[in-house]
């Protein structure tokens, strides 16, 4: 705990020493000045008789007791109060923990895939719920990519720019406003180039980040790619990108399968074979497990030091010492 005002109490403290010593000069100076007067006064009687009687002495003996209780008590009063005055606060400093990642979904939207893209987002839609930090993107890729949204970690704006393509894929009139912009010279299933148009989304290549492309497509590429798949592989991982690929047409031992699993897997990703939308929830839910526990990508941000109010303790003695304090003034009659 710390005080907000700390040199509020030295100061008060200052003065009520200063306020003490001048009262006790006053008082001196008094019966100095008394002493002089011999004949100020009420002469009383049998004054020494009266001091040593029993009742007398526990009498006054009570009194300076009292007294001396009323002075403490006050004492400890001024200081509640003046503690409570500085505004006591109790400070803690957190190290947030930043999620240091980046994940972009990479989806082929040529004819063949649309009704599982849709399946794949929705299941990415609804962990989305459960991001806390992760940047997101998508990109779609038919003849040539395009950025439905950059990374971002507005996770509200991610479901409902996922939930918007999700519609325009499974209706035919308004999915070929996204599907426009994926044409090329009337090109199609250009997976090379469309992997390659993730792999640049990426930005800050100079901070240390878990970057991630998941890549959902059967890798039946068209003719007219600029870069070939494994061409566009290494480059994400030059970039220390892992691609994990999703494969719903997958056939054991087909040309294209085997050419998708060897070029995931050669960027440090694994490679799924989705052929039902079990498979592919799983895939999903297994690849952003993987890319989540990841610790070595968590960093820590910078320290937030918080500061809380706490004039409990003090109020509390405060309230107590000024009670007791009344009831002695009361007994002692000052």
């Amino acid at each position: 705990m710390e005080l907000t005002w700390p040199w509020l109490p030295p100061l008060l403290f200052g003065s009520a020493g200063a306020a003490a010593l001048l009262v006790v000069a006053v008082s001196i100076l008094r019966d100095r000045a008394r002493r002089r007067e011999p004949h100020r006064g009420i002469p009383v009687a049998n004054l020494s008789v009266i001091r040593v009687q029993p009742r007398f002495r526990r009498a006054l003996i009570a009194y300076r007791t009292l007294l001396v209780g009323a002075i403490v008590i006050a004492m400890v009063a001024l200081s509640a109060g003046v503690i409570t005055a500085s505004r006591v606060m109790d400070t803690t400093t957190e190290t947030p923990e930043i999620k240091n990642r980046d994940i972009v979904l990479c989806l082929d939207v040529s004819g063949s895939m649309q009704s599982f893209d849709a399946a794949l987002l929705a299941n990415f839609a609804d962990l989305a719920h459960d991001f806390s930090g992760e940047r997101i993107g998508l990109v779609l890729f038919d003849g040539s990519p395009l950025q439905v949204f950059p990374l971002t970690t507005d996770y509200e704006f991610v479901r409902a720019q996922i939930a918007e393509v999700m519609v325009g894929l499974s209706h035919s009139a308004t999915g070929y406003s996204y599907r426009s912009g994926t044409s090329v010279d009337g090109g199609s299933s250009r997976v090379g180039d469309g992997v390659a148009g993730c792999v640049l989304q990426f930005d800050r290549p100079g901070v240390e980040r878990s970057r991630t492309i998941v890549l959902a497509t059967d890798n039946r590429s068209g003719s007219g790619s600029i870069v070939t798949l494994d061409e566009a592989d290494t480059a994400a991982s030059a970039r220390g990108i892992k691609v994990y690929g999703l494969n719903p047409d997958h056939r054991v031992g087909g040309v294209p399968s085997v050419t998708f699993q060897g070029a995931v897997e050669s960027t440090g990703g694994r490679y799924f074979p989705t052929t039902t939308d079990a498979d592919s929830t799983e895939a999903i839910h297994r690849i952003v497990n993987t890319v989540t526990a990841d610790p070595a990508t968590a960093i820590t941000g910078t320290p937030i030091r918080t500061s809380l109010d706490k004039p409990d303790q003090a109020i509390w003695v405060l309230t107590a010492a000024t009670a007791l304090l009344l009831l002695l003034i009361w007994r002692v009659k000052l």
